[in-house]
């Protein structure tokens, strides 16, 4: 009952694109012993990660009843590198019998890792998508927690299947099917006691996860609501670790029930006894129909051939335009925030200095490229060099936006300086002013001079930012107080010569 490579998935010569390769004859051998019976399909997807597969459980708990005996089948796994490659299925088929009699043929399918670094995103969607469309029963593997980081990966990966669906039938939702039988989404290595392993855990943990609020971004709802939209059952499990010897690879384990931890022997019972009840087990149809081993296999084949054609676009079209409609948006929010973040730092003020300003930005600007490395740092390097210069030059846009506009305030704000100060220098001139008096030209050059000082120090406390830039706008102050003591000086003069004039023809009539 050795497993039987059925799917395989190669690179193609001279190309960066893959193709399926399917073993005709070994899936004909295996569906041959379904016979007339129903089959579900139980295929094993998500992150490869040292340890164990569930499959590999699956078949040690249902084949093995001696809790000492090693396992066999799917081999137990204990390097960092993937033990599964392409699709594998187990080559007994496992019979289970209904309450009302019938029986159900089981196949248990493990596939190629998820993130294993042998392949890329692109070559991840269509495995996940073939897994989609082959099987009654997807488990979705996935590590420590379902987090908002892998919910739109679900979502694009499903996404795929449900575009390699719509070409093999008319409708994905006809006679209001949804388009996909049931997923679990396995949580492994579960730490947290609330809520507690298992399947009771794993609902109340999925109520909470899958629940769409109003305050969620439009990408969250999205990836829950296409889940739930697509899965006649979505369920999660919460699976606990295997313990220290399994996860150490200690010498001589070999993958037996009693070198497991009893909490994880307990929940892989729970989980099998679960998915394999026969009378709750979902067996393949298409179409809503059941099928037979022919059938399933003639399926399979044509879902191979639609994803190796020109009819399905490339996983990698999509994914890259995917990718790239994911990495605009972030250069797009970083902008956003460092635009926010500079209007900030001239809330309380009417205007920055240059030199300042470009070093705040320059400050904000390397913040934002560490931030978008950080969010890139799976990346290749070469994609992350395009991604970063696209980022520099949009925050360059920014900036200079920013800076012409701080420009045109501080232009603003100067001139207005200026009316205030010549408004202020003519008001208190007219303050020491008595119509029909005169004032020495001695004591009135004293007030204007004084004035005058004071005048220019609150200008130059006003452009102390960077006093250079002001150097023309003080000339034109000086100016204007110039122009105006000049006014003020000949209207004393022209008052003087009244007083002048007044008391000579006082003189004259005495």
């Amino acid at each position: 009952m050795d497993p039987v490579l059925i799917i395989d998935f190669v690179k193609v010569p001279g190309s960066d694109k893959c193709q399926y390769e399917l073993n005709k004859p070994g899936l004909d051998g295996i569906l041959a012993k379904v016979e007339n019976r129903r089959v579900a399909l139980v295929v094993g997807v998500g992150k490869a990660v040292d340890g164990y597969d569930m499959d590999e459980c699956l078949s040690d708990t249902v084949i093995i009843p001696d809790p000492s005996e090693p396992l066999y089948g799917f081999e137990w796994n204990t390097e960092m590198n993937s033990q599964t490659t392409r699709g594998i299925w187990f080559s007994q088929p496992f019979i289970v019998h209904k309450s009302s009699g019938e029986e159900v043929a089981i196949i248990l399918v493990d596939t190629q890792g998820l993130y294993d670094g042998f392949y890329d995103e692109r070559d991840w969607s269509t495995i996940v998508g073939l897994s989609l469309l082959m099987s009654s029963t997807l488990i979705f593997n996935v590590s420590k927690d379902l987090g908002e980081d892998i919910l739109p990966r679900i979502h694009s990966f499903f996404d795929y299947g449900l575009q390699a669906l719509n070409h093999i039938r008319e409708s994905i939702d006809g006679n209001g099917r949804k388009p996909f039988h049931d997923v679990i989404f396995m949580i492994r290595d579960w730490t947290r006691r609330d809520p507690p392993y298992g399947l009771e855990g794993g609902q109340n943990y999925r109520n909470a996860k899958f629940e769409i609020k109003g305050h969620q971004r439009a990408t969250a709802k999205q990836s829950r609501q296409m889940i739930i939209d697509s899965f006649e059952s979505y369920q999660c499990f919460l699976m606990p670790g295997p313990g220290l010897v399994a996860v150490n690879g200690e010498s001589g384990f070999n993958g037996s029930a009693n070198q497991l931890s009893d909490d994880f022997n307990t929940k892989v019972d729970e989980f099998c006894k679960h998915l394999l009840n026969a009378d709750s087990i979902k067996v393949k149809t298409i179409n809503g129909r059941p099928v037979s081993g022919g059938e399933l296999a003639q399926f399979i084949d044509d879902c191979v051939k639609i994803l190796n054609s020109d009819k399905m676009p490339r996983a990698s079209d999509s994914v890259e335009t995917r990718h790239r409609a994911t990495d605009l948006k972030l250069i797009n929010q970083l902008k956003d925030e460092y635009v926010n973040e500079m209007a900030i730092l001239s809330l309380d003020k009417p205007f920055s200095g240059r030199t300042q300003l470009t070093a705040q930005s320059d400050d904000l600007i390397d913040g934002m490229k560490a931030k978008f490395s950080f969010h890139k740092k799976f990346t290749d390097e070469p994609v992350v060099q395009e991604l970063t210069a696209l980022l520099a030059q949009t925050l360059d846009t920014a900036f200079q936006s920013i800076y012409t506009e701080n420009e045109n305030r501080r232009l603003t704000a100067t001139n207005d300086m200026i009316t205030e100060l010549v408004d202020e220098f003519k008001a208190d001139i007219n303050e020491h002013i008595t119509p029909d008096d005169y004032i020495s030209d001695y004591t009135f050059a004293k007030i204007v001079d004084t004035k005058r000082e004071h005048i220019v120090n609150r200008f130059d406390t006003f452009c102390a930012v960077e006093s250079q830039l002001f150097d023309s706008h003080k000339q034109r102050l000086l100016n204007q107080i110039q122009s105006e003591s000049n006014v003020f000086i000949a209207n004393n003069n022209q008052r003087n010569q009244q007083l002048i004039s007044t008391y000579e023809k006082c003189l004259a009539t005495l």
